[in-house]
């Protein structure tokens, strides 16, 4: 017979992930619901060993341990890279460096105990992300292990949707883009190629007057120009008076088509 508080933790886990898309939790909630559940700290990592989200809650990991669970990335020769390597699940591996570290500050103290689980995400081809699971003296008990393989599939729903919205936002923004491009004039193509020559790290100055000298066009064609973007919600700007303009890029996928059209089209000038 299953035991009755497994049930209900299962529906409290199904609740928390299975909601309409416009409650759905965020990978940041997805991931605490997990940790909080299994009474762990939690980190989603990728094949590369770069931590997308972390959960740490109370955990009270040993020194070295905390410092490689708040850097952006573990480090290649660390125990977790062999593990996301290996590309297994593995569950209450103990974390020995951290005691031995410990007993070695303190040698008149017992051994810290520390322990991870590293469970794949399940995907449609080989993981790339991966679910660990941390705690301190104690090992996930099976009921436990049960909540964080369901948490982990839970998760990975949670991602695949994530991936589906960038998807359809950036098909979104190329759409946006070709129809901005397809509204400039030839001229306004010109001053477009120009400004984009400038965008450093999405952002830029643009002094209009200056560019129009230099293309031999009016001031108008570049306002015009920066208005249709604009308007398509490709960029934003800002007026800095005599400075000029600030440029923001904001369809990043749009910055790539119309430097990629506005190149070839640099072929036929």
């Amino acid at each position: 017979m299953i035991d009755k508080q497994l049930l209900e933790q299962i529906d409290s886990l199904n609740r928390t992930f299975l909601q309409p898309e416009s409650r759905a939790p965020s990978l940041k909630e997805g991931i605490q619901a997990v940790a909080d559940i299994t009474d762990s700290a939690a980190l989603l990592v990728d094949e590369e060993g770069t931590i997308l989200n972390r959960y740490l809650g109370d955990f009270k990991p040993s020194e070295n341990l905390h410092r490689l669970i708040l850097e952006e990335t573990f480090s290649s020769d660390s125990e977790f890279m062999s593990v996301i390597k290996s590309g297994v699940r593995k569950h209450n591996q103990q974390y020995l460096q951290g005691a031995s570290i410990e007993k070695k500050n303190n040698a008149g103290s017992t051994d810290k105990k520390e322990y991870y689980s590293v469970l794949p995400i399940p995907g449609r081809e080989k993981s790339a992300v991966y679910l660990f699971l941390f705690r301190s003296k104690e090992r996930l008990s099976d009921s436990q292990l049960t909540l964080a393989e369901i948490g982990a599939t839970l998760l990975g729903m949670l991602l695949r949707q994530a991936a589906l919205d960038l998807a359809d936002e950036e098909a979104r923004n190329r759409e946006l883009a070709a129809g901005a491009f397809e509204s400039l004039s030839y001229s306004e193509v010109e001053a477009i190629q120009e400004i984009l020559k400038n965008i450093n790290n999405n952002e830029s100055v643009v002094v209009a007057s200056k560019i129009a000298d230099r293309l031999g066009i009016t001031r108008s064609v570049i306002v015009n120009a920066l208005r249709k973007f604009e308007s398509a919600g490709i960029i934003e700007s800002r007026s800095l008076g005599m400075k000029g303009t600030f440029i923001r890029v904001k369809n990043l996928q749009a910055l790539e088509l119309i430097a990629s059209r506005s190149s070839r089209m640099g072929h036929f000038s």
